[in-house]
């Protein structure tokens, strides 16, 4: 059997056309529904995080979601008024967060069996341990609002501090704060509280088109610690708008991060074409008019 020569310089391709590795990342991208919390005055740490647990617990009861369904993390809040953030954990959700803020007496039911899950009657009376239980629950106990995942947090929950405001949760009503403020004036608080020219005419396109307005008062999102110049939370949807001279260098890492917390980033530069960049978000935005 005659040998293969070896190769030649002739017969070897030039360097220049020889492919080179390219880096591949593959990524998944998924919408999960989020509620944000927060109350209106200043607490104490030891209120905020017994209040988030009590408030998982008692959404756990009140709509038969499995624990792994739902989780929860505190927010930065400059205020202190105990910023919250709750996710249900599958894609799509079960639809639970949303009730929340649609129905009415909703946040009255969840708070009520969350009084309960912690030993308190109706009236609030301290009912001392859960049903069945030997040993009486002091602070917290596994019965109510200790669990192994939030271990590094026990010694800052506490059932008592949070009673009377559990108490007056489970007799609240809500309601959108927009609901009956005219479209004309929202668009003008936001116009009138927008950092630049930039800002003030991506609120002009949004009027002009007749798309979806920013959502107010949005926290600094996951552990980016950045908050976007807009935001859009509606139906299970969430979208951070940027709107820069130029893209920053570590816009690749903060977009990651957006993502990696459930959230869309949409970037916009001057001399782009805005409307068609909103209308490629038309599940956040709405379809608009021409």
């Amino acid at each position: 059997m005659p040998k293969t020569p070896p190769p030649t310089d002739e017969s070897l391709d030039d360097a220049a056309d020889v492919p080179t590795k390219q880096k591949v990342i593959p990524y998944v991208e998924d919408t999960r529904n989020i509620l944000v919390v927060r109350l209106d005055t200043p607490v104490s740490e030891e209120v905020s995080t017994s209040l988030r647990y009590a408030l998982e617990r008692g959404i756990e009861a009140e709509f038969q979601l499995e624990d792994s369904e739902l989780s929860s993390e505190a927010l930065p809040d400059n205020d202190g008024r105990g910023r919250m953030l709750f996710t249900e954990s599958a894609e799509g959700g079960a639809g639970v967060l949303r009730r929340l803020h649609s129905e009415p007496d909703a946040l009255g039911r969840v708070a009520a069996a969350a009084l309960e899950i912690m030993h308190f009657g109706p009236d609030g009376t301290d009912l001392g341990r859960a049903e069945g239980a030997r040993e009486r629950c002091e602070r917290a106990c596994y019965d109510c609002l200790l669990s192994y995942g939030n271990q590094t947090d026990h010694t800052v929950i506490n059932r008592h501090a949070i009673r009377d405001l559990l108490l007056r949760l489970a007799t609240a009503t809500t309601a959108p704060i927009n609901a009956t403020e005219p479209r004309d004036d929202r668009a003008a608080s936001i116009k009138a509280q927008s950092e630049s020219d930039l800002h003030r005419a991506f609120i002009d396109l949004l009027i002009q088109h007749d798309f979806a307005l920013p959502t107010d008062d949005v926290p600094p999102v996951g552990a980016t610690g950045v908050r976007p110049d807009f935001a859009f939370v509606a139906d299970g949807s969430a979208l951070a708008v940027f709107i820069e001279e130029s893209t920053p260098p570590d816009a690749d890492e903060v977009d990651d991060l957006f993502n990696d917390a459930g959230w869309s980033v949409l970037r916009l530069h001057p001399g782009e074409d805005w409307l068609a960049r909103v209308r490629e978000h038309s599940y956040i935005f709405g379809e608009g008019r021409v």
